[in-house]
């Protein structure tokens, strides 16, 4: 559910600019990096407009007879660059038709937000809601100097069904366990095969069996 939510969020912010309904295009629509400095590393030049989308956890669990019922947080960090100057990141400009390419953070930020919020995408959810929007610091990353990034977070709530199984599981009657006691080594239950496997009777330095009554 978590990972069709944020492509969801993506999938409609590229529907939006197939639309007409804004009028720039996305050039970047990502989940967002753990590791801006490997991501940089990897895509090179920063591609804007950009948005990324990431999964924040939960802010809140209730009960339910069908499963967990959660208030899930999404973030949606936007960015625009722009090498007129710093203004210009923020402000954009547009062509004397109303369209553009350089739309600006601000108005990316606005758009994002008017676009998703009160929407459930088609899913089993409850409507996103628009909670919190922040500015993003990028000066300590030097890709992002021209850079202006907007963060917005949003919370849905939905259920986190059951996982039934079909049988019950066995009395835990017995506990069997092999151990590999150093230095002695030498317990691979199968030489043949790559690796270390974990000791058989056989071969284990040393072997625990305790039934339980």
């Amino acid at each position: 559910m978590i990972a069709m939510v944020e492509k969801a969020m993506l999938a409609r912010l590229a529907y939006a600019t197939e639309r007409g309904a804004i009028p720039y295009k996305w050039l970047t629509l990502e989940t967002y990096p753990e590791d801006w400095d490997q991501y940089f590393k990897n895509k090179g030049t920063l591609r804007t407009p950009a948005a990324w989308v990431v999964f924040g956890g939960f802010d809140k669990i209730e009960d339910s007879n069908d499963g967990p019922i959660g208030t899930a947080s999404f973030g949606l960090v936007v960015a625009d660059t722009n090498l007129r100057d710093e203004e210009a990141t923020r402000h954009g400009r547009a062509l004397a038709n109303g369209a553009t390419t350089e739309p600006g953070s601000y108005r990316l930020m606005l758009d994002s937000a008017g676009l998703l919020a009160g929407q459930d995408l088609g899913l089993d959810m409850s409507e996103l809601s628009l909670v919190e929007v922040a500015q993003v610091r990028s000066a300590s990353q030097e890709a992002l100097r021209r850079t202006s990034l907007w963060a917005l977070r949003f919370t849905t709530r939905f259920t986190v069904p059951f996982v039934e199984i079909d049988a019950d599981a066995a009395d835990f009657t017995a506990f069997h366990a092999n151990w590999d006691i150093r230095p002695f080594g030498n317990v691979d239950a199968d030489p043949a095969k790559p690796g270390v496997q974990l000791p058989a009777d056989a071969t284990a330095d040393a072997t625990d069996h305790v039934r339980f009554p």
